[in-house]
């Protein structure tokens, strides 16, 4: 198998990660709101590419 590439997880993204599971707030809460308006907008700006 190819490696298509090796993704860069430090202490920083697993602690940010640790916290959302410690919250419970695993698909509502301020994070998941963060991520869908996220989403939302990089959509959007998707769709009105001529």
């Amino acid at each position: 198998m190819i490696p298509v590439g090796k993704p860069s997880v430090g202490d920083e993204e697993i602690a940010a990660v640790s916290d959302v599971i410690r919250s419970g707030m695993l698909a509502q809460g301020a994070v998941a709101a963060f991520w869908n308006l996220s989403v939302i907008s990089s959509h959007s700006r998707g769709l009105h590419k001529s």
